[in-house]
């Protein structure tokens, strides 16, 4: 079972790809352009799978951490301060990429 794992920050991306508890591999990418950020994560996860030699459709789930407070639910984005992307949106943003 893989898992990613991903940690937005202001400055920076962190991924990991993980096969139960064990990081299999990651990669840290440098905010240049916060506009891009859904197309960076993306980017990001099909290279680390491609390392990998494994399929997207491996991936079993995804968590995301980000500067700011969602809902008591997790799927909305209520306020960050500090990325003005990461709006209520965000979801259906990160699973339409």
């Amino acid at each position: 079972m893989y898992k990613i794992g991903i940690d937005i920050g202001g400055t920076k991306i962190n991924i990991g790809l993980f096969n139960n508890k064990i990081l299999i591999d990651s990669q840290k990418h440098y905010i240049s352009d916060i506009n891009n950020i859904y197309v960076a994560v993306k980017n990001s996860v099909t290279e680390l799978c491609q390392k990998a030699k494994i399929s997207e459709c491996d991936i079993t789930s995804c968590g995301i951490g980000i500067p700011g407070t969602v809902s008591s639910d997790g799927t909305e984005v209520i306020k960050d301060p500090n990325i003005s992307v990461l709006d209520a949106n965000f979801r259906e943003n990160m699973e339409a990429t």
